[in-house]
Parts: structure tokens; sequence; C-alpha cells
């Protein structure tokens, strides 16, 4: 697989969408505005291995016209650390 093609888990099909590995800081340090959901916390460490966050514009692509839609849905992808996969929810 690419490096920028999640894998929507529900359906089996492949997203393409840009890929941007960040941090607990990312949203407010770029003062970006969350529409739905949340940022990363340090508090919970299961953010970095089991949590995405992803754009308006990859939600629509996902199936999801309303972002608050899209929250909890599973997606996989490629690590770029390993030979496994990162699995995790919105």
């Amino acid at each position: 697989m690419p490096g920028d093609v999640f894998i929507d888990d529900v359906t089996k099909e492949p997203v393409h969408a840009s890929q941007l590995l960040v941090d607990e800081d990312f949203v407010e340090t770029l003062g970006l505005e969350m529409r739905s959901g949340r940022a990363f916390s340090r508090d919970l460490p299961t953010d970095q291995n089991e949590a995405f966050m992803i754009t308006e514009t990859t939600a629509r692509l996902i199936g999801f016209d309303v972002p608050d839609k899209a929250i909890g849905h599973p997606l996989s992808r490629d690590r770029w650390d390993s030979d496994s996969l990162k699995y995790g929810k919105l």
C-alpha cells in the first residue's frame, strides 16, 4: 500500500488522503479549530497508537457528510515505523 492510504475497516475500501504524524501540541501550535472530536492528549496514551484525527474532506471521502458522524469510525494504515498496521478510531 502506498503511504497515503487508509483502509476503512468497515467497508475494507482504501481512502487516499495525505498523512502527517503529529503530537499532542499540533492543534494548539497551529491555532487550528476542531470542528468535531478532540485533539490528541498526553493523558490518553492510547492516542499514540489507536487514534486518528482527520480533516472534514477526509470525513467526506469516507462517506460522512457531517464530521460528527465519523467519530468512532474504525480505520487502519500502514505504520511507518514497523511492518504492522495501526488500527484506531476517529
